[in-house]
């Protein structure tokens, strides 16, 4: 049983098609790209899809049959693509352009979670701050404003009453 998204990372979708484009310029049969390929994979799961689509290939299957069978594993437009270019017979350009499509997104994804991990992290700081100051810096206040006494105006009586709220453990 397997743990976890069952889909390849587009990472190692794009280096199987460079390399599977690679091997096909080659001159390399197909059915041996995808074995010299499985062994390469450092992805298990895909080790193991390829393997057992290089061995339906070599049996007389098409490349997008093969990994067809695999349909949970792989997005439909990289296999729909690879029909295309098998049906075509430009199966090492569909592969390249697999490749320059999977490399593009990769390098979006990253840019998106690096991009979103400087608010994220002003995020968190800020919240932990205004923990520190609702929870310790308030009640103090609270304290000096009530020895000084006189009526305290609404806003400020508010964030005084939420900084108890939170001081007393919200109950």
């Amino acid at each position: 049983m397997e743990i976890g998204n069952k889909q390849i990372r587009t990472k190692d979708l794009s280096i199987l098609c460079s390399q599977f484009a690679i091997t096909l310029r080659s001159g390399m049969s197909i059915s041996r790209s995808m074995q010299m390929l499985a062994g390469q994979c450092s992805d298990k799961r895909l080790r193991r899809v390829m393997a057992e689509a290089a061995t339906e290939v070599a049996a007389g299957s098409t490349v997008a049959a093969a990994l067809e069978k695999h349909r949970e594993r792989f997005p439909l437009t990289f296999i729909e693509t690879i029909r295309a270019g098998e049906q075509s017979g430009t199966l090492e350009r569909s592969f390249d352009r697999l490749q320059k499509f999977y490399e593009k997104s990769y390098k979006t994804t990253e840019k998106i979670k690096g991009a979103m991990t400087y608010p994220l992290f002003v995020v968190a700081v800020a919240v932990v701050v205004l923990i520190i100051v609702m929870a310790k810096v308030i009640p103090t206040l609270a304290d000096v404003f009530t020895d000084l006494g006189g009526t305290l105006p609404l806003m400020t009586r508010m964030l005084i009453a939420t900084s108890h709220f939170f001081a007393s453990g919200g109950c």
